[in-house]
């Protein structure tokens, strides 16, 4: 997911690029967990690579993780990259349609869901008009294990904590980037969102739907690069 936009921070930082909990070449957990226990084993993958601190570059789940991590560790964290992601917690409706979904995907699987699924990750106008980039998300759903994902999606998305208090009081340096297309964080999460960020961060919208980083990398590129180095 992070492909097209690595090179241009790869001259400057070290990067660690993490595959979360049922993801890429990590295991499926076996169990529900918290939104603390990632930002746990985010902590313990900068032990392991004997790094002191981090600025952390999180996109939806990503973005509650770095939440969570800068409450929880932080003179770990030099500062915060959110995108596409909010601060509260899962509505009531979310709760019903997130205890629904993960078992149709098990036991039907992703062909059956593949038009619904991309308007809830892509703009309108993506969806409609960028045959090639629906083309590549489409094949990165049909890779993933539903049945091993449902853990995942419970956690992260039916049983998510509230994360609205966790920058209190923090002075990091802050960078949000949000989507105007965003179905999944919408308005009134983007803004919300925003009434919990430090004073001084910094705040990018752009005209994109739930990746920003799929539909426009070199916006977010470009924009990650003015906060990082100003």
């Amino acid at each position: 997911m992070w492909d097209p936009i690595l090179e241009a921070f790869i001259p400057d930082y070290n990067i660690l690029v993490i595959d979360p909990p049922g993801h890429g070449g990590s295991d499926a957990p076996q169990k529900l967990f918290s939104i603390k226990d990632c930002s746990v084993a985010l902590r313990e993958i900068l032990d392991h690579h004997a790094l002191p601190s981090c600025t952390i570059v999180g996109l939806s789940w990503g973005g509650f993780v770095a939440q969570s991590f800068c409450k929880h560790f932080a003179d770990r964290c030099d500062g915060l990259i959110l995108m596409n992601t909010c601060a509260s917690g899962p509505k009531t409706s979310e709760k019903i349609m997130f205890s629904i979904i993960p078992r149709l995907l098990a036991r039907f699987g992703v062909k059956n869901f593949e038009g619904a699924l991309t308007k809830a990750l892509l703009s309108k106008s993506a969806a409609e008009d960028d045959h090639m980039l629906v083309s590549k998300l489409r094949n990165y759903l049909h890779l993933l294990d539903y049945k091993a994902l449902k853990p995942v999606l419970f956690s992260v998305m039916k049983y998510r904590e509230d994360l609205s208090d966790c920058l209190n009081g923090r002075n990091v340096p802050c960078l949000v980037i949000y989507g105007d297309q965003d179905p999944a964080m919408d308005a009134a999460r983007s803004e919300h969102l925003l009434s919990r960020m430090p004073s001084q961060a910094s705040v990018t919208k752009l005209p994109v739907g739930h990746n920003a980083v799929l539909e426009a990398p070199e916006d977010v590129a470009a924009t990650m690069q003015r906060f990082l180095y100003a």
